[in-house]
């Protein structure tokens, strides 16, 4: 590997990733905003909620631009980022609960659809054992960074009414400059090779048949996307009660829920980040996969005392943070190393493409589940499904007893 093209790839990913910090911790607040500010329906809180795995399903059409095309590797990276953060830029003058629904989809399908993309750069410039520290000091630094915005952005979105639409476009502009880095990532001349144009029908089918034609060749990558599935279906099932748990049940103002939202997430993701990427090469991915997902059970059962004292909700969520690291670092690295000497981005767009199936129905489940019971019982319900996942993870961790990697 050249030693500049490494350096080049490394520090394009860890500038992108801390630019980007601003603006992912004021996007993990636009639920609440959208349900205490501009008093979203419940059916457009539903949808918001549902939309940001959904839209992954869209995003396999984008990441499949690279497919076999190493010289469109840098500009799907460049183009991701600012069509994904440009509507953003439009928030000071916006009151639609529907256009910041929009806005949220379009950003989270370039967010997942440039996945592939990135996981091929790091894997064709960065040696292996250097893919996980680089991964996890991105998002570590990330994290750590996030720490310290949202007393900021709670403080200033809880004295003054509606400051969250100038504070957007700010971090939308913040994380663009992560561009000027893309464009020093090693380009690759266009292939001389003619591959023939396909239809539109066959565009459209390509994602769904290689990613079939690829879970059959691999059952290992078939029954992690199973486990993963079941973990990750936990998590969405959650989501449509949280806002209605922190507003309703428990009252929480901007500032708190910046704080457990960002700051002990972020915590909880600094601490264990470096010791996950420690172990990835150690175990098998089942069986980290396993801890993963008991941190994911763990987490609604903890929220669940905030109802006695509200301080449990900052040990809960720096519990999600340590989850969220291991499942982030497993979940990116999964496509790389079932790939071995393959090709990545195919693995890389089943996991985007599986992200964006259990978000077709766990939202959604969620959202009914809440109209007939309580916030505290889909969380409860939430947790069980998580649990299950991790039965199967530890299962399958003890029948192949060997790692991937």
């Amino acid at each position: 590997m050249d030693p500049l093209q490494t350096k080049k790839t490394s520090r394009a990913y860890l500038w992108s990733t801390l630019f980007n910090a601003p603006f992912w911790a004021l996007y993990g607040l636009l639920s609440f905003i959208l349900y205490k500010d501009l008093h979203a329906t419940a059916w457009q809180l539903s949808l918001f909620i549902a939309l940001k795995p959904v839209v992954s399903l869209f995003s396999v059409y984008w990441s499949a631009f690279v497919n076999q095309r190493e010289d469109r590797l840098r500009g799907n990276v460049i183009y991701a980022c600012l069509i994904g953060r440009a509507p953003f830029f439009f928030f000071p003058w916006i009151d639609s609960p529907w256009f910041i629904i929009i806005a949220s989809a379009l950003y989270m399908m370039m967010t997942r659809g440039v996945i592939p993309a990135w996981m091929e750069l790091l894997k064709r410039h960065l040696p292996e054992n250097k893919r996980e520290h680089l991964l996890s000091s991105a998002q570590t630094i990330s994290y750590l960074l996030g720490v310290l915005l949202p007393f900021g952005f709670g403080y200033w979105m809880d004295i003054e009414p509606g400051f969250w639409r100038y504070l957007f476009p700010i971090a939308a502009f913040i994380s663009c400059l992560g561009v000027l880095f893309q464009m020093k990532l090693p380009y690759v001349a266009k292939n001389s090779k003619n591959i023939a144009p396909l239809t539109l029908i066959e565009g459209l089918k390509k994602p769904w048949g290689n990613a079939y034609a690829l879970l059959k060749r691999h059952p290992q990558f078939w029954r992690f996307q199973i486990g993963f599935a079941l973990g990750g279906g936990g998590l969405m099932l959650m989501q449509p009660a949280l806002p209605l748990f922190f507003v309703q049940d428990i009252q929480l103002s901007y500032t708190e829920l910046a704080f457990a939202l960002s700051a002990c997430k972020g915590i909880g993701f600094a601490l264990t980040s470096r010791s996950w990427a420690k172990i990835i090469g150690k175990f098998s991915l089942f069986t980290i996969s396993t801890w993963v997902t008991l941190l994911a059970t763990l987490f609604p059962l903890v929220l669940l005392l905030c109802t006695k004292h509200i301080t449990y909700i900052y040990l809960a969520y720096g519990i999600y943070g340590a989850m969220q690291a291991g499942s982030e670092l497993s979940w990116h690295l999964s496509g790389p190393l079932f790939a071995k000497e393959n090709e990545s981005s195919n693995f890389s767009s089943v996991n985007v493409l599986m992200v964006g199936l259990r978000g077709c129905i766990a939202p959604f489940l969620g959202s009914y589940l809440l109209t007939q019971l309580s916030a505290t019982s889909v969380l409860l319900c939430a947790g069980t499904l998580t649990f299950i996942g991790s039965i199967y993870m530890a299962k399958q961790a003890k029948n192949e007893k060997i790692s991937v990697i």
